[in-house]
């Protein structure tokens, strides 16, 4: 049976986990909220919508992949080696008050760097050191649509601890083995429980303040939908007002381009994984001077086709949780949902 945690029985937790893990929490940070350390004289945030998602957690904005340097055969100078040294530390983490749309997030992103065929070692170091304690939406914002996309504002699938307010607490129900780990028995010993009945009702609660959406499913349908409208000159009236600024990918839970550069300074250098973005107009600029993706309709098409038909042909998912974020932040007021709701029939 879920235990309730009253709000000023919190930090007592935080500091409890935070004597073996990192704790990240949503904070109030220059205007805005975002996820950040947990710091014990800091107010955390749990009512607001983080800026940006977790998802950095598991694939940081900037990498280190590894070290390298170039050394000369003392009895040869023509004979050179390179010496690498990888990056292996990664501490164990907890992602402690997240939506469960960041959750699916990383699920949706998993499987592009953890997959079958591919393992992306730095991610699964990452992923396998952090432990994910979701908290259920109490006031879904005019830009979610996690429900179009069978998502959830209440159910956190992939998270080891789920949330969800309840009075003034929080029930607290343990999913996972990992998440058994992050309970400490002499705080929660104390706690009361709270019946399933509650905490049903209070997860029916964020679902009736989103409106009826259309459903997408990740059906052969709906990725055709969006190769048959790959000429359509809808893609110029729609993103017109498009600045290329990047911001809907960078603020995204599920994107995931990146770039590698090296640092050199002397012999020795670093190689380095970067954050890029399929809406930046040099991402595709080839050596030949050649750009396959020029006009900026071509990069929207191709980031809204790569979450609603590529990711369903390879990987049988949608590349989009419904957070809304790239609404919300858009500059130039571009509503994802009308573009999606456009170009695929409303039986899907």
């Amino acid at each position: 049976m879920p235990k309730l945690i009253p709000q000023n029985k919190l930090k007592d937790w935080l500091d409890n986990l935070a004597q073996t893990h990192e704790v990240w929490v949503p904070q109030d940070q220059d205007g805005m909220c975002v996820i950040d350390l947990y710091q014990a004289e800091r107010e955390i945030n749990l009512e607001s919508r983080t800026r940006f998602s977790a998802k950095e957690l598991v694939f940081p904005q900037t990498e280190r992949l590894f070290k390298y340097k170039y050394e000369k055969d003392k009895d040869n100078p023509e004979h050179v080696s390179v010496k690498l040294q990888t990056e292996n530390n990664v501490p164990k983490r907890v992602a402690f008050g997240i939506p469960p749309c960041d959750v699916a997030g990383i699920e949706i992103i998993s499987k592009v760097f953890d997959d079958k065929g591919y393992k992306d070692p730095y991610f699964k170091k990452r992923r396998e050191a952090l432990s994910i304690v979701a908290l259920g939406c109490q006031h879904p914002e005019n830009a979610c649509f996690c429900t179009t996309v069978g998502g959830s504002p209440s159910k956190a699938p992939g998270a080891d601890i789920l949330l969800t307010p309840v009075g003034d607490g929080y029930a607290v129900e343990v999913l996972t083995a990992k998440g058994q780990a992050l309970i400490p028995n002499d705080l929660f010993d104390k706690l009361a429980d709270v019946d399933a009945p509650d905490v049903e009702k209070a997860q029916q609660k964020a679902g009736k303040l989103l409106p009826a959406p259309m459903v997408i499913s990740p059906s052969a349908q709906t990725a055709q939908a969006l190769l048959k409208a790959f000429a359509s000159p809808y893609w110029n009236e729609a993103t017109a007002a498009c600045l290329s600024c990047g911001i809907c990918t960078f603020a995204c839970p599920t994107c995931h381009c990146f770039t590698i550069v090296d640092e050199k300074c002397g012999r020795c250098g670093e190689r380095m994984r970067c954050w890029d973005a399929c809406m930046f107009p040099l991402y595709t600029l080839e050596a030949s001077g050649h750009n396959p993706r020029l006009a900026q309709s071509q990069r929207y098409r191709n980031r809204i086709s790569h979450k609603y038909s590529y990711m369903i042909t390879n990987n049988n998912i949608l590349g989009c949780t419904g957070c809304g974020r790239c609404i919300k932040l858009c500059p130039a007021g571009i509503d994802l949902r009308r573009i999606v709701e456009k170009l695929i029939p409303k039986s899907e």
